[in-house]
Protein backbone atom coordinates (compact mmCIF):
# COMPACT_ATOMS: atom_id res chain seq x y z
CA UNK A 1 0.00 0.00 0.00
CA UNK A 2 3.03 2.43 0.26
CA UNK A 3 3.22 3.34 -3.63
CA UNK A 4 5.22 7.01 -3.85
CA UNK A 5 5.06 9.08 -6.42
CA UNK A 6 8.35 10.19 -7.61
CA UNK A 7 7.44 13.92 -8.26
CA UNK A 8 9.85 17.06 -7.42
CA UNK A 9 8.93 19.17 -4.13
CA UNK A 10 7.84 22.85 -5.08
CA UNK A 11 6.78 25.89 -3.23
CA UNK A 12 2.84 26.78 -3.49
CA UNK A 13 0.37 28.58 -1.38
CA UNK A 14 -2.24 27.05 -0.41
CA UNK A 15 -4.79 28.86 0.97
CA UNK A 16 -5.10 29.54 -2.87
CA UNK A 17 -6.31 27.02 -5.68
CA UNK A 18 -3.28 27.60 -8.38
CA UNK A 19 -0.91 27.67 -5.93
CA UNK A 20 0.16 31.56 -6.11
CA UNK A 21 -0.32 33.97 -3.60
CA UNK A 22 -2.47 36.76 -3.11
CA UNK A 23 -3.10 39.83 -1.23
CA UNK A 24 -6.78 38.87 0.06
CA UNK A 25 -5.64 35.44 1.03
CA UNK A 26 -2.04 37.33 3.08
CA UNK A 27 -4.41 39.70 4.31
CA UNK A 28 -7.15 37.22 5.38
CA UNK A 29 -4.53 34.66 7.17
CA UNK A 30 -3.32 37.75 8.90
CA UNK A 31 -6.37 38.71 10.29
CA UNK A 32 -7.02 34.48 11.62
CA UNK A 33 -3.40 34.58 13.19
CA UNK A 34 -4.07 37.87 14.93
CA UNK A 35 -7.65 36.72 16.18
CA UNK A 36 -5.97 33.52 17.31
CA UNK A 37 -4.43 35.65 20.10
CA UNK A 38 -7.89 37.09 21.43
CA UNK A 39 -9.10 34.01 20.98
CA UNK A 40 -10.73 33.60 17.42
CA UNK A 41 -10.49 30.89 15.22
CA UNK A 42 -7.01 30.31 14.84
CA UNK A 43 -5.06 30.18 11.75
CA UNK A 44 -4.42 26.29 11.45
CA UNK A 45 -8.13 25.61 11.02
CA UNK A 46 -8.67 28.57 8.15
CA UNK A 47 -10.28 27.08 5.04
CA UNK A 48 -11.79 29.91 2.44
CA UNK A 49 -13.21 27.06 0.38
CA UNK A 50 -15.64 25.97 2.71
CA UNK A 51 -16.38 29.63 3.90
CA UNK A 52 -17.90 30.06 0.59
CA UNK A 53 -19.33 26.81 0.34
CA UNK A 54 -21.37 27.27 3.70
CA UNK A 55 -22.52 30.67 2.19
CA UNK A 56 -23.57 29.10 -1.49
CA UNK A 57 -25.48 26.50 0.45
CA UNK A 58 -27.68 28.18 2.80
CA UNK A 59 -31.08 28.01 2.35
CA UNK A 60 -31.97 31.90 1.69
CA UNK A 61 -32.86 33.90 -1.40
CA UNK A 62 -30.02 34.40 -3.55
CA UNK A 63 -30.20 38.25 -3.26
CA UNK A 64 -29.32 37.31 0.26
CA UNK A 65 -26.26 35.26 -0.40
CA UNK A 66 -24.79 37.61 -2.94
CA UNK A 67 -25.36 40.29 -0.04
CA UNK A 68 -23.53 38.20 2.62
CA UNK A 69 -20.84 37.35 -0.42
CA UNK A 70 -20.27 41.74 -0.39
CA UNK A 71 -20.17 41.91 3.17
CA UNK A 72 -17.09 39.46 3.07
CA UNK A 73 -15.19 41.04 0.85
CA UNK A 74 -15.83 44.46 2.15
CA UNK A 75 -17.56 46.32 -1.09
CA UNK A 76 -20.59 47.59 0.51
CA UNK A 77 -20.88 51.10 0.05
CA UNK A 78 -20.83 52.24 4.13
CA UNK A 79 -19.39 55.10 5.14
CA UNK A 80 -15.95 54.28 5.89
CA UNK A 81 -15.24 52.40 2.12
CA UNK A 82 -16.79 55.52 0.88
CA UNK A 83 -14.38 57.56 2.48
CA UNK A 84 -11.42 55.51 1.25
CA UNK A 85 -12.15 56.16 -2.73
CA UNK A 86 -13.10 60.18 -1.98
CA UNK A 87 -17.15 59.64 -2.35
CA UNK A 88 -17.60 60.97 1.29
CA UNK A 89 -15.05 62.56 3.36
CA UNK A 90 -16.52 61.64 6.48
CA UNK A 91 -16.27 57.74 7.64
CA UNK A 92 -18.24 58.40 10.85
CA UNK A 93 -21.24 55.74 11.14
CA UNK A 94 -24.32 58.93 10.89
CA UNK A 95 -26.60 57.05 12.53
CA UNK A 96 -24.43 56.57 15.89
CA UNK A 97 -21.79 59.41 15.09
CA UNK A 98 -19.41 56.96 17.35
CA UNK A 99 -17.23 55.11 14.92
CA UNK A 100 -16.25 54.16 11.12
CA UNK A 101 -18.96 53.14 9.54
CA UNK A 102 -17.43 49.73 8.18
CA UNK A 103 -19.12 46.97 7.09
CA UNK A 104 -19.15 45.16 10.44
CA UNK A 105 -19.66 48.58 12.19
CA UNK A 106 -22.87 49.03 10.16
CA UNK A 107 -24.50 45.55 10.12
CA UNK A 108 -23.14 44.44 13.73
CA UNK A 109 -21.97 46.91 15.87
CA UNK A 110 -23.93 50.34 15.56
CA UNK A 111 -26.45 51.14 18.41
CA UNK A 112 -28.94 51.15 15.49
CA UNK A 113 -27.81 47.72 14.25
CA UNK A 114 -27.95 46.04 17.94
CA UNK A 115 -31.82 47.61 18.07
CA UNK A 116 -33.01 44.81 15.66
CA UNK A 117 -30.22 42.23 17.24
CA UNK A 118 -32.03 42.27 20.63
CA UNK A 119 -34.82 40.37 19.12
CA UNK A 120 -32.89 37.46 18.37
CA UNK A 121 -31.00 34.89 20.60
CA UNK A 122 -28.19 34.74 17.99
CA UNK A 123 -26.60 37.90 19.73
CA UNK A 124 -26.48 35.46 22.83
CA UNK A 125 -24.93 32.76 20.92
CA UNK A 126 -22.51 34.88 19.32
CA UNK A 127 -20.42 36.20 22.26
CA UNK A 128 -16.77 36.68 20.84
CA UNK A 129 -16.38 40.05 22.02
CA UNK A 130 -13.88 40.82 19.02
CA UNK A 131 -14.13 40.20 15.16
CA UNK A 132 -12.42 42.76 13.58
CA UNK A 133 -14.26 42.63 10.09
CA UNK A 134 -17.17 40.73 8.91
CA UNK A 135 -15.54 37.86 7.69
CA UNK A 136 -13.85 36.99 10.75
CA UNK A 137 -18.00 36.93 12.32
CA UNK A 138 -19.25 35.38 9.55
CA UNK A 139 -16.50 32.62 10.31
CA UNK A 140 -17.17 32.20 13.86
CA UNK A 141 -21.13 32.22 13.37
CA UNK A 142 -20.33 28.70 11.03
CA UNK A 143 -18.92 27.22 14.37
CA UNK A 144 -21.79 28.26 16.38
CA UNK A 145 -25.67 28.04 15.13
CA UNK A 146 -27.59 25.83 13.26
CA UNK A 147 -28.93 26.10 9.92
CA UNK A 148 -32.01 27.62 11.10
CA UNK A 149 -30.11 30.54 12.88
CA UNK A 150 -27.61 30.92 9.86
CA UNK A 151 -30.61 31.50 7.64
CA UNK A 152 -32.13 34.13 10.51
CA UNK A 153 -28.60 35.89 10.99
CA UNK A 154 -28.61 36.19 6.81
CA UNK A 155 -31.75 37.83 6.66
CA UNK A 156 -31.43 39.99 9.42
CA UNK A 157 -28.34 41.29 7.87
CA UNK A 158 -30.10 42.18 5.04
CA UNK A 159 -32.99 44.20 6.74
CA UNK A 160 -30.41 46.03 8.96
CA UNK A 161 -28.77 47.09 5.92
CA UNK A 162 -32.34 47.93 4.26
CA UNK A 163 -33.01 49.92 7.22
CA UNK A 164 -29.74 51.98 7.37
CA UNK A 165 -30.72 53.01 3.55
CA UNK A 166 -33.86 54.04 3.98
CA UNK A 167 -32.98 56.26 7.07
CA UNK A 168 -29.87 57.56 4.48
CA UNK A 169 -31.99 58.17 1.50
CA UNK A 170 -35.62 59.14 2.80
CA UNK A 171 -35.22 59.81 6.49
CA UNK A 172 -37.59 57.32 7.30
CA UNK A 173 -35.89 55.13 11.16
CA UNK A 174 -36.83 51.79 10.50
CA UNK A 175 -38.78 50.39 13.54
CA UNK A 176 -36.45 47.53 14.75
CA UNK A 177 -39.13 44.93 16.16
CA UNK A 178 -41.05 45.60 12.19
CA UNK A 179 -37.69 45.02 11.41
CA UNK A 180 -37.42 41.78 12.94
CA UNK A 181 -40.62 40.37 12.01
CA UNK A 182 -40.45 41.38 8.23
CA UNK A 183 -37.13 38.94 8.70
CA UNK A 184 -38.89 35.77 10.22
CA UNK A 185 -41.66 36.27 7.77
CA UNK A 186 -39.09 36.28 4.97
CA UNK A 187 -36.97 34.02 5.85
CA UNK A 188 -40.05 30.98 6.62
CA UNK A 189 -41.23 31.66 3.39
CA UNK A 190 -38.46 31.43 1.51
CA UNK A 191 -37.50 28.19 3.18
CA UNK A 192 -41.18 26.95 3.33
CA UNK A 193 -41.38 27.56 -0.40
CA UNK A 194 -38.24 25.66 -1.24
CA UNK A 195 -39.34 22.59 0.91
CA UNK A 196 -42.32 22.18 -0.77
CA UNK A 197 -40.91 22.41 -4.31
CA UNK A 198 -38.00 19.73 -2.97
CA UNK A 199 -40.89 17.24 -2.02
CA UNK A 200 -42.89 17.95 -4.84
CA UNK A 201 -40.02 17.30 -7.29
CA UNK A 202 -39.21 14.20 -5.13
CA UNK A 203 -42.54 12.96 -5.55
CA UNK A 204 -42.66 13.35 -9.10
CA UNK A 205 -39.74 10.91 -9.35
CA UNK A 206 -39.69 7.30 -8.19
CA UNK A 207 -37.02 6.39 -9.98
CA UNK A 208 -34.14 5.15 -7.14
CA UNK A 209 -30.87 4.64 -8.26
CA UNK A 210 -28.90 1.55 -7.04
CA UNK A 211 -25.25 -0.30 -7.15
CA UNK A 212 -24.88 -1.91 -10.73
CA UNK A 213 -22.43 -4.66 -11.63
CA UNK A 214 -19.18 -3.06 -13.62
CA UNK A 215 -19.03 -4.40 -17.49
CA UNK A 216 -17.27 -7.50 -17.81
CA UNK A 217 -13.86 -8.15 -17.23
CA UNK A 218 -14.01 -5.06 -15.11
CA UNK A 219 -13.71 -4.23 -11.27
CA UNK A 220 -15.64 -1.54 -9.49
CA UNK A 221 -14.18 0.49 -6.46
CA UNK A 222 -17.00 2.35 -4.74
CA UNK A 223 -14.85 4.84 -2.15
CA UNK A 224 -15.95 7.27 0.69
CA UNK A 225 -14.49 9.63 3.34
CA UNK A 226 -16.63 10.19 6.61
CA UNK A 227 -15.79 12.20 9.56
CA UNK A 228 -16.78 13.31 12.56
CA UNK A 229 -17.38 17.21 13.59
CA UNK A 230 -14.61 18.67 15.78
CA UNK A 231 -12.50 15.16 15.73
CA UNK A 232 -8.69 15.10 13.88
CA UNK A 233 -9.55 11.63 12.92
CA UNK A 234 -11.15 11.10 9.25
CA UNK A 235 -12.69 7.83 8.00
CA UNK A 236 -11.56 6.02 4.24
CA UNK A 237 -13.50 3.11 2.83
CA UNK A 238 -12.95 1.08 -0.17
CA UNK A 239 -14.83 -1.84 -1.30
CA UNK A 240 -13.79 -3.58 -4.73
CA UNK A 241 -16.20 -5.96 -6.54
CA UNK A 242 -15.96 -7.70 -10.25
CA UNK A 243 -18.66 -8.10 -12.84
CA UNK A 244 -20.45 -11.00 -10.79
CA UNK A 245 -20.83 -8.31 -7.70
CA UNK A 246 -18.64 -10.80 -5.81
CA UNK A 247 -16.59 -9.34 -3.07
CA UNK A 248 -12.88 -8.84 -4.28
CA UNK A 249 -11.57 -6.80 -1.30
CA UNK A 250 -12.70 -4.32 1.39
CA UNK A 251 -10.38 -2.29 3.28
CA UNK A 252 -11.49 0.48 6.32
CA UNK A 253 -8.20 3.04 6.97
CA UNK A 254 -8.13 5.90 9.51
CA UNK A 255 -6.56 9.00 8.79
CA UNK A 256 -5.40 11.85 11.63
CA UNK A 257 -5.34 14.86 10.11
CA UNK A 258 -8.26 18.42 10.73
CA UNK A 259 -8.95 17.63 6.57
CA UNK A 260 -11.73 19.30 4.80
CA UNK A 261 -14.62 16.99 3.86
CA UNK A 262 -13.06 17.22 -0.05
CA UNK A 263 -10.04 16.41 1.13
CA UNK A 264 -10.85 13.59 2.57
CA UNK A 265 -13.01 12.53 -0.46
CA UNK A 266 -9.56 12.67 -2.44
CA UNK A 267 -7.89 10.88 0.40
CA UNK A 268 -10.60 8.13 -0.16
CA UNK A 269 -10.29 8.02 -3.56
CA UNK A 270 -6.24 7.70 -4.03
CA UNK A 271 -6.49 4.93 -1.24
CA UNK A 272 -9.01 3.06 -3.49
CA UNK A 273 -6.76 3.37 -6.55
CA UNK A 274 -3.47 2.19 -4.42
CA UNK A 275 -5.51 -0.90 -3.42
CA UNK A 276 -6.55 -1.64 -6.79
CA UNK A 277 -3.23 -1.24 -8.19
CA UNK A 278 -1.34 -3.40 -5.19
CA UNK A 279 -4.07 -6.14 -6.34
CA UNK A 280 -3.19 -6.40 -10.06
CA UNK A 281 -6.13 -4.92 -11.19
CA UNK A 282 -5.99 -3.36 -14.94
CA UNK A 283 -9.54 -2.28 -15.88
CA UNK A 284 -11.61 -0.34 -13.00
CA UNK A 285 -14.57 1.77 -12.79
CA UNK A 286 -14.36 3.55 -9.17
CA UNK A 287 -17.26 5.38 -7.99
CA UNK A 288 -17.89 7.93 -5.14
CA UNK A 289 -21.35 9.98 -3.76
CA UNK A 290 -18.44 13.21 -3.58
CA UNK A 291 -19.26 15.10 -6.50
CA UNK A 292 -16.76 17.57 -6.29
CA UNK A 293 -14.20 15.42 -5.52
CA UNK A 294 -15.21 13.05 -8.68
CA UNK A 295 -14.80 16.54 -10.51
CA UNK A 296 -11.53 17.90 -9.10
CA UNK A 297 -9.92 14.42 -9.74
CA UNK A 298 -10.99 13.37 -12.74
CA UNK A 299 -11.96 16.41 -14.66
CA UNK A 300 -10.34 19.79 -13.49
CA UNK A 301 -7.52 20.60 -14.79
CA UNK A 302 -4.12 21.31 -12.10
CA UNK A 303 -4.90 22.68 -8.81
CA UNK A 304 -1.69 23.72 -7.00
CA UNK A 305 -3.82 24.09 -3.86
CA UNK A 306 -3.03 21.65 -1.21
CA UNK A 307 -5.58 19.67 -2.60
CA UNK A 308 -3.78 19.90 -5.87
CA UNK A 309 -1.45 17.80 -4.35
CA UNK A 310 -3.60 14.78 -3.91
CA UNK A 311 -5.47 15.52 -7.53
CA UNK A 312 -2.11 15.07 -8.99
CA UNK A 313 -1.02 11.74 -7.04
CA UNK A 314 -4.68 10.26 -8.25
CA UNK A 315 -4.07 11.14 -11.90
CA UNK A 316 -1.14 9.57 -12.04
CA UNK A 317 -2.35 6.20 -10.10
CA UNK A 318 -5.07 6.21 -12.69
CA UNK A 319 -3.02 6.70 -15.35
CA UNK A 320 -1.42 3.13 -14.43
CA UNK A 321 -4.25 1.09 -15.12
CA UNK A 322 -5.07 -0.11 -18.49
CA UNK A 323 -8.77 1.48 -18.53
CA UNK A 324 -9.90 3.53 -15.55
CA UNK A 325 -13.35 5.26 -14.99
CA UNK A 326 -13.95 7.95 -12.48
CA UNK A 327 -17.92 8.68 -12.01
CA UNK A 328 -20.20 10.09 -9.43
CA UNK A 329 -23.05 8.45 -8.11
CA UNK A 330 -25.69 9.03 -5.04
CA UNK A 331 -25.04 7.52 -1.65
CA UNK A 332 -27.50 4.51 -2.67
CA UNK A 333 -25.03 3.16 -5.04
CA UNK A 334 -22.05 3.52 -2.34
CA UNK A 335 -23.20 2.37 1.21
CA UNK A 336 -21.36 0.06 1.06
CA UNK A 337 -17.61 2.42 1.21
CA UNK A 338 -19.76 4.95 3.06
CA UNK A 339 -20.24 1.51 6.01
CA UNK A 340 -16.55 1.08 5.92
CA UNK A 341 -15.50 4.91 6.28
CA UNK A 342 -17.56 5.31 9.13
CA UNK A 343 -16.57 2.05 10.79
CA UNK A 344 -12.53 3.00 10.26
CA UNK A 345 -13.37 6.29 12.62
CA UNK A 346 -13.64 3.72 15.71
CA UNK A 347 -9.78 1.66 14.97
CA UNK A 348 -6.49 2.59 14.99
CA UNK A 349 -4.86 1.19 11.78
CA UNK A 350 -5.70 -0.19 8.48
CA UNK A 351 -7.72 -3.43 8.01
CA UNK A 352 -8.12 -4.99 4.77
CA UNK A 353 -10.42 -7.89 3.97
CA UNK A 354 -9.90 -10.58 1.14
CA UNK A 355 -13.23 -11.87 -0.28
CA UNK A 356 -14.43 -12.31 3.23
CA UNK A 357 -15.59 -8.92 4.38
CA UNK A 358 -16.26 -8.12 8.13
CA UNK A 359 -19.97 -8.54 9.76
CA UNK A 360 -21.13 -4.88 9.12
CA UNK A 361 -20.88 -4.92 5.39
CA UNK A 362 -22.21 -8.51 4.49
CA UNK A 363 -25.95 -7.36 4.23
CA UNK A 364 -25.15 -4.92 2.30
CA UNK A 365 -23.47 -6.52 -0.38
CA UNK A 366 -26.23 -9.02 -0.25
CA UNK A 367 -28.77 -6.13 -0.70
CA UNK A 368 -26.89 -4.57 -3.80
CA UNK A 369 -26.54 -8.00 -5.78
CA UNK A 370 -30.65 -8.82 -4.94
CA UNK A 371 -31.57 -5.26 -6.32
CA UNK A 372 -29.74 -6.37 -9.54
CA UNK A 373 -30.59 -9.48 -10.19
Amino acid sequence: MGYVLQNEDRLVWHYEKNGCYTVRSGYWLACAIRDRGVGEVGASSINFENIWLRLWRLQVATKVKVFLWRCMLEILPCRANLSVKRVVSNPICFRCHQAPETVLHALWDCPAAREVWQFSALQDSCTSKYHGCFLNLFRYILTVLTDKELRHFGYICWNVWNGRNDQLFQGRKPNAFQSYQHMQEMAEEFYHANRTYACATQEGSNLVVNWERPPAQFFKINVDGALKTNDSVRGLGVVIRDDRGELIAAAAKPVCGMFTPNATELFAIRFGLQLAKDLGLQHIYLESDAQAAIRMAFQCDADLGYEGVLVNEIQVLANSFHSYVGQFRPRTCNRAAHSLARFALSISDLIVWMEDGPECLSPILTNDVMLIS
